[in-house]
Protein backbone atom coordinates (compact mmCIF):
# COMPACT_ATOMS: atom_id res chain seq x y z
CA UNK A 1 0.00 0.00 0.00
CA UNK A 2 1.16 3.05 -0.58
CA UNK A 3 0.95 6.20 1.90
CA UNK A 4 -1.00 9.32 0.69
CA UNK A 5 2.22 11.07 1.10
CA UNK A 6 4.10 8.69 -1.13
CA UNK A 7 1.80 8.64 -3.46
CA UNK A 8 2.20 10.83 -6.82
CA UNK A 9 1.60 14.15 -6.45
CA UNK A 10 -1.46 14.32 -9.06
CA UNK A 11 -3.46 11.73 -6.78
CA UNK A 12 -2.69 13.79 -3.46
CA UNK A 13 -3.81 16.85 -4.46
CA UNK A 14 -6.35 16.78 -6.84
CA UNK A 15 -9.68 17.01 -5.60
CA UNK A 16 -12.02 14.47 -7.20
CA UNK A 17 -15.51 15.59 -7.68
CA UNK A 18 -17.62 12.86 -7.13
CA UNK A 19 -21.34 12.49 -6.58
CA UNK A 20 -22.31 10.12 -4.08
CA UNK A 21 -21.80 6.73 -4.81
CA UNK A 22 -25.57 5.46 -4.10
CA UNK A 23 -26.96 7.48 -6.57
CA UNK A 24 -24.18 6.28 -9.28
CA UNK A 25 -25.36 2.72 -8.37
CA UNK A 26 -29.10 4.32 -8.78
CA UNK A 27 -28.06 5.38 -12.43
CA UNK A 28 -26.27 2.18 -13.56
CA UNK A 29 -29.16 -0.48 -12.28
CA UNK A 30 -31.74 2.11 -13.59
CA UNK A 31 -30.37 1.98 -17.29
CA UNK A 32 -29.52 -1.64 -17.18
CA UNK A 33 -32.83 -2.21 -16.65
CA UNK A 34 -34.84 0.90 -18.04
CA UNK A 35 -36.76 0.20 -14.74
CA UNK A 36 -36.88 1.98 -11.37
CA UNK A 37 -39.38 -1.28 -9.98
CA UNK A 38 -36.65 -2.98 -11.46
CA UNK A 39 -33.56 -1.64 -10.69
CA UNK A 40 -35.55 -1.44 -6.41
CA UNK A 41 -35.52 -5.29 -6.54
CA UNK A 42 -31.61 -5.74 -7.44
CA UNK A 43 -30.56 -3.21 -4.63
CA UNK A 44 -33.23 -3.80 -2.11
CA UNK A 45 -35.02 -0.73 -1.84
CA UNK A 46 -38.15 0.69 -2.57
CA UNK A 47 -38.37 2.02 -6.29
CA UNK A 48 -39.55 5.60 -4.86
CA UNK A 49 -35.89 5.33 -3.52
CA UNK A 50 -34.02 4.93 -6.64
CA UNK A 51 -36.08 7.66 -8.30
CA UNK A 52 -35.17 10.11 -5.85
CA UNK A 53 -31.23 8.77 -6.04
CA UNK A 54 -31.09 9.11 -10.00
CA UNK A 55 -33.49 13.11 -9.44
CA UNK A 56 -30.30 13.88 -6.92
CA UNK A 57 -27.78 12.90 -9.18
CA UNK A 58 -29.55 14.80 -12.06
CA UNK A 59 -29.27 17.71 -9.92
CA UNK A 60 -25.86 17.39 -9.37
CA UNK A 61 -24.39 17.08 -12.75
CA UNK A 62 -27.57 19.67 -13.83
CA UNK A 63 -28.79 16.87 -16.74
CA UNK A 64 -31.84 15.17 -17.20
CA UNK A 65 -30.36 11.37 -17.63
CA UNK A 66 -33.77 9.80 -18.26
CA UNK A 67 -36.87 10.45 -19.98
CA UNK A 68 -39.76 9.27 -18.19
CA UNK A 69 -43.18 8.06 -18.81
CA UNK A 70 -45.73 6.33 -17.57
CA UNK A 71 -45.24 3.25 -18.47
CA UNK A 72 -41.50 3.86 -19.64
CA UNK A 73 -38.03 4.71 -18.67
CA UNK A 74 -35.50 5.53 -21.40
CA UNK A 75 -31.95 6.96 -21.51
CA UNK A 76 -31.42 10.86 -22.86
CA UNK A 77 -28.36 11.31 -24.60
CA UNK A 78 -26.48 13.09 -21.53
CA UNK A 79 -27.35 9.40 -19.67
CA UNK A 80 -26.07 7.68 -22.57
CA UNK A 81 -23.07 9.53 -22.46
CA UNK A 82 -22.22 9.26 -18.79
CA UNK A 83 -23.36 5.64 -18.55
CA UNK A 84 -20.33 3.57 -20.02
CA UNK A 85 -18.09 5.80 -17.40
CA UNK A 86 -19.93 4.60 -14.99
CA UNK A 87 -19.93 0.89 -15.93
CA UNK A 88 -16.43 1.17 -15.96
CA UNK A 89 -16.02 2.34 -12.29
CA UNK A 90 -18.22 -0.05 -11.09
CA UNK A 91 -16.16 -2.97 -12.99
CA UNK A 92 -13.29 -1.18 -11.93
CA UNK A 93 -13.78 -1.39 -8.07
CA UNK A 94 -15.50 -5.00 -8.31
CA UNK A 95 -12.40 -6.33 -10.28
CA UNK A 96 -10.05 -4.70 -7.23
CA UNK A 97 -12.14 -5.68 -4.48
CA UNK A 98 -12.01 -9.33 -6.47
CA UNK A 99 -8.21 -9.80 -6.37
CA UNK A 100 -8.47 -8.93 -2.82
CA UNK A 101 -10.39 -11.85 -2.15
CA UNK A 102 -8.26 -14.14 -4.04
CA UNK A 103 -5.50 -12.97 -2.57
CA UNK A 104 -6.98 -13.78 0.46
CA UNK A 105 -8.00 -17.17 -0.26
CA UNK A 106 -4.44 -17.63 -1.57
CA UNK A 107 -2.16 -20.14 0.40
CA UNK A 108 0.28 -18.35 2.10
CA UNK A 109 3.55 -18.97 0.46
CA UNK A 110 1.66 -19.39 -2.80
CA UNK A 111 1.95 -17.55 -6.16
CA UNK A 112 -0.75 -14.86 -4.81
CA UNK A 113 1.94 -13.52 -2.17
CA UNK A 114 4.94 -11.54 -3.10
Amino acid sequence: MIPLALAPRSLAARPRRLPPLNALRAFEVSARHLSFTRAAAELHVTPAAVSQQVRHLEEILAVRLFDRGPRFLELTREGATLLPGIRQGFDSLAAAVQRIDDAAAAPPGGPAST
